[in-house]
């Protein structure tokens, strides 16, 4: 019986020993990995705003920006498509005699849509009038010219889709009949301005806004352009009127200007 109890604490003993050894293993080898993870998302916006003639940034009031211009001609009195050859000066704003110059007027806004980015309040909608209620409407060899630019205010670089479109009062007078659309005058301002290897300014603001077709129609074009943040493209918009332009009459020229992250689309950079 003494042996027998004997061989039992024996056993007993061993068992503490083997759990005591066993816990000790475990506290041994457990160790936890831990892993966070913080994802901070960018920032993506394009907007229009006005410049000065002087290239300068301007408010986004674009007082300044929207300015009259004439051509004139030494043709003979109700010749039909003045030669070129005839001498031709220019007359800007002021230059033009009272009463004879075209209102012309810009305004930035905000229009919202399926389509726009998702920050509060955009500056995505360029409103360009000339003519109208109150001045001169356009007429042959005169217009407005318009000293805007767009510009990229987010983290994110864009890259730009255009569709533009243009209708005129009826069948017989379009836009590419009838009117005349000249971009040029293309600057980079912002942190653009020291950029080397960019591409030329003005070529970038043909890209962007394009040009009137033969047909008077539309056009669309996935552009090359890249704005990276704080990037400014400053362009000169000028539309005059052809002789062939109707009387009384209303033209609406549509450019939807629609900016993609730079690596969405066909021309990535």
């Amino acid at each position: 019986m003494r042996k027998a109890f004997k061989h039992t604490g024996v056993l007993m003993m061993v068992a503490v020993i083997g759990l005591a050894v066993a816990g000790a293993a475990y506290a041994l080898w457990f160790e936890d990995l831990h892993l966070t993870a913080t994802v901070n998302t960018g920032t993506f916006n394009v907007d229009w705003s006005c410049d000065t003639q002087s290239g300068d940034a301007a408010a986004d009031n674009c007082t300044n920006s929207a300015v009259p211009v004439v051509y004139t001609y030494n043709c003979p009195a109700g010749t039909q498509g003045c030669p070129a050859d005839h001498p031709q000066s220019t007359l800007v704003g002021s230059d033009i005699p009272s009463g004879k110059a075209p209102a012309c007027s810009a305004a930035i806004s905000d229009q919202t849509g399926p389509h726009e980015a998702n920050d509060a309040a955009d500056n995505n909608l360029l409103t360009l009038t000339l003519g109208g209620t109150s001045g001169t409407g356009i007429y042959p060899f005169a217009g407005c010219r318009f000293y805007i630019d767009v510009h990229s205010s987010g983290s994110v670089p864009a890259h730009f889709e255009r569709t533009i479109s243009c209708t005129g009062p009826d069948n017989t007078h379009t836009c590419g009949n009838d009117l005349t659309l000249v971009v040029s005058g293309g600057q980079w301002f912002g942190n653009a301005a020291n950029v080397q290897g960019l591409p030329d300014a003005t070529a970038a603001c043909q890209a962007l806004l394009g040009h009137f077709q033969n047909s008077g129609e539309v056009s669309v074009n996935d552009t090359p352009l890249q704005l990276h943040q704080s990037y400014h493209l400053g362009c000169v918009i000028e539309l005059t009127a052809k002789e062939s332009a109707k009387e009384g009459a209303t033209y609406t020229w549509t450019a939807t200007v629609q900016g993609h992250q730079w690596n969405e689309g066909g021309n990535l950079q």
